[in-house]
């Protein structure tokens, strides 16, 4: 089509705009009230002064990497590795000292405490001091309070130093305490990140009786490889992840790129792997273990496969009583986790869980190409789903697709990259490609699909919905999830977005026509929320541009 009629087009599109609501929040008066159970990072520890321990601010971040950067810049010129470490060690002790555990695993440092723990309802605490919590997921409680209600929503936050057995035990209070106060008999559960160890640990230790509802979201209830790794000490550095991570993280136009032409990378990463091999010893022994070896929350991330390798490796100073804690939530909590869930669904408790995939972790470690949310790994966050690597797909690997085939369902993703026939539970675990770890957002459609099946009340599985079959995709740049195996701005499902979607957007927008509730997803291409001509514009400036 020649660039005068698309000008005309646009033209026309353009005179108007229109502004119509894709999705109505619909109240669920009926709805369970709802527990978010927090993860490591996103309710802040402080210390008895009240200055923040973890996670830092940005005050005190700017001054450790000001404390630091001075040493890091003359390791440059020199090459003195223990002179590097001779100032990196103690700076970071002087921060993460106060996280310690003893050798039997209880608290060190019992003046750190969390900065904020919300026990009654939102309507309650007030929205506003709520969503103040430095929360990573402060959108997704804001969609949860639109969808159920203030009065129906409750909040927990980890002291993530605690066994993970004795938090069960403060949730179990929490749940005891929300039944009692909204008068329902059941609680809807959202575990996000490591609140699905804390919530596994719960559901082990009293049971599911009081639970409507588990969601689990980018949850680490079956553990962590870039941990399990750690604590086994392989430590490798990854340049081809450090560049995907450097794709991912910067996002203007051009300046990954031309990173990756300097040959930065190529410089910086062999050079960092000599500091590795001449100082791992001493960042163990002087670091790692005795800030983190005795955290038996900590050892919940630590898989199965790697478990007892790693307590060989971490717990030579360890008190003979703290095996036996970290061994009580492994062999009776994690490992058995999908038979808790499955007996849990078995009973009439809703059971989901979402996960992430396609992004980078850290680039830390041999296991650095599985593909994660970017902090932890999908095969994890799914339930042992089998997953390509970064850059492959299954078919490319011997001896994937063959349980996938055999079953009466299709559990493979069109991408090649996911075969959730091994998931723990297949029929009803959920993946959005593309999605950050804990990447809510409120000004986006990405918090809907968990909201459904946080307030489900029957048992939902992966053809329940069209809106949300088992594979999904969320495009950051204009704020949609949408199926995988749809493109935004298709419209009328061709599986082509061209003039014919973007003149259907445009009679919508005019009240001339009706869409399903896909098409109004798919029709969202600004990701406004909003079905207008301003859409219709957009879909057509993209046919242009790849005409």
């Amino acid at each position: 089509m020649s660039k005068k009629i698309i000008s005309v087009l646009l033209t026309v599109v353009l005179l108007a705009t229109l502004m119509l609501p894709a999705f109505a929040a619909e109240a669920k008066s009926n709805a369970n009230p709802v527990l978010i159970v927090n993860g490591i990072s996103e309710f802040t520890l402080v210390d008895s002064n009240e200055q923040n321990v973890f996670p830092l601010d940005n005050s005190q971040t700017t001054s450790l990497v000001t404390k630091v950067l001075p040493s890091v810049a003359k390791f440059l010129v020199d090459r003195d590795s223990d002179a590097l470490m001779d100032s990196l060690i103690p700076a970071f002790q002087d921060w993460l000292s106060p996280l310690t555990c003893n050798p039997d695993g209880s608290v060190a440092d019992h003046g750190v405490h969390l900065k904020y723990q919300f026990k009654e309802s939102v309507a309650v605490e007030g929205i506003e001091n709520v969503n103040c919590a430095d929360a990573m997921d402060k959108d997704l409680l804001l969609a949860t309070v639109d969808a159920v209600g203030a009065e129906k929503v409750y909040v927990y936050g980890l002291d993530w130093r605690l066994d993970p057995l004795v938090i069960a035990d403060e949730i179990n209070e929490y749940v005891q305490h929300i039944k009692v106060t909204t008068g329902y008999d059941k609680v809807s559960i959202a575990a996000i990140s490591m609140g699905g160890v804390m919530v596994s640990a719960y559901l082990a230790k009293y049971g599911y009786a009081d639970v409507s509802n588990v969601t689990m979201i980018s949850s680490a209830f079956t553990g962590v490889d870039m941990v399990g790794e750690l604590f086994c000490k392989r430590v490798v550095l990854d340049e081809e992840g450090a560049q995907r991570l450097i794709d991912q993280l910067i996002t203007v136009p051009g300046v990954a790129k031309v990173i990756e032409m300097t040959g930065l990378l190529k410089q910086l990463v062999p050079l960092l792997g000599t500091v590795i091999e001449e100082q791992l010893d001493r960042v163990y022994d002087e670091v790692l273990i005795p800030i983190f070896a005795y955290n038996p929350s900590i050892w919940s991330f630590v898989a199965d496969d790697v478990y007892e390798e790693a307590k060989q490796t971490m717990l030579a100073g360890a008190d003979p009583s703290f095996e036996g804690v970290i061994d009580n939530y492994h062999y009776n909590v994690q490992s058995k986790i999908g038979d808790i869930l499955k007996a849990a669904k078995a009973s009439g408790v809703k059971v989901a869980i979402v996960s992430n995939y396609n992004l980078q972790i850290a680039p830390i470690t041999p296991k650095a190409n599985y593909s994660a949310d970017t902090v932890i790994e999908t095969r994890h966050t799914s339930g042992f789903a089998t997953v390509a690597n970064l850059g492959t797909v299954l078919a490319e690997e011997e001896g994937f697709y063959e349980q996938a085939v055999e079953s009466d369902k299709n559990y493979l993703s069109s991408d090649g990259i996911i075969d959730a026939s091994t998931c723990l539970l297949p029929d009803n675990t959920w993946f959005i490609k593309d999605m950050y770890h804990v990447g809510f957002d409120i000004e986006s459609n990405n918090n809907n699909i968990y909201i459904w099946l946080m307030t489900a009340d029957k048992q939902m599985d992966i053809d329940s919905n069209p809106l949300y079959p088992q594979f999904n995709i969320y495009e950051e740049d204009i704020k949609l999830l949408h199926p995988l195996d749809m493109e935004a701005g298709d419209v009328n499902h061709d599986g082509y977005v061209d003039l014919i979607d973007a003149r259907q957007v445009l009679r919508y927008s005019k009240g001339l026509c009706e869409f399903d509730e896909l098409a109004l997803m798919l029709a969202d291409f600004n990701g406004d929320k909003e079905i207008t001509e301003d859409d219709a514009t957009a879909i057509m400036y993209m046919v242009a541009r790849l005409a």
